[in-house]
């Protein structure tokens, strides 16, 4: 796009040529319109304001029990017994997953991206629990290992509520 000078001095040359009541009319009509743009700007900026406040009255309803209080305890409680397999408390970890899923539905509709993650992170961590519950595991390191893994995954998706919590 070729920019045309000519074109941009002729409009200059008719604004200075303009009496003050015209350029005090010009000007007016300029500051209106960009009025009327904030304005508009505004009224967008308050309508996503409104719904983020929104969404985090919901994130607060659904999810401060899940995150101070179920899931720290129940996650707490993993361990293996003397038998090398996990103990059947992890059960708790998987149904209070699952509590916290059902309850967040309300995002299936209002952030269907966030839920879908939400709910394949929570899924995922229930395979992972029903793969080691099924095995046996004797040697006492690995089964450290195996219990700190099960707590990042929690962890990622603690952290991912809290990420969309801060949006």
């Amino acid at each position: 796009m070729v920019f045309n000078m000519g074109g941009l001095e002729e409009i200059i040359k008719k604004m200075l040529s303009l009496s003050v009541t015209d350029k005090i009319a010009l000007l007016a009509l300029f500051i209106s319109v960009l009025s009327v743009m904030l304005s508009v700007y505004s009224l967008i900026v308050q309508r996503k304001l409104n719904t983020q406040n929104l969404q985090a009255i919901y994130f607060e309803k659904i999810f401060h029990e899940f995150l101070l209080e179920k899931i720290p305890t129940v996650a707490t409680k993993l361990a293996f017994g003397a038998n090398g397999r996990l103990l059947p408390n992890y059960k708790d970890v998987n149904q209070v997953m699952m509590e916290m899923i059902k309850k967040s539905k309300y995002f299936a509709y209002a952030n269907n991206d966030f839920y879908c993650l939400l709910k394949e992170k929570t899924l995922y961590l229930e395979d992972e629990l029903l793969i080691l519950a099924n095995s046996t595991i004797k040697d006492m390191d690995k089964q450290k290992d195996e219990l700190v893994r099960i707590h990042l995954l929690i962890s990622e998706i603690v952290s991912f509520v809290n990420q969309h919590y801060c949006k």
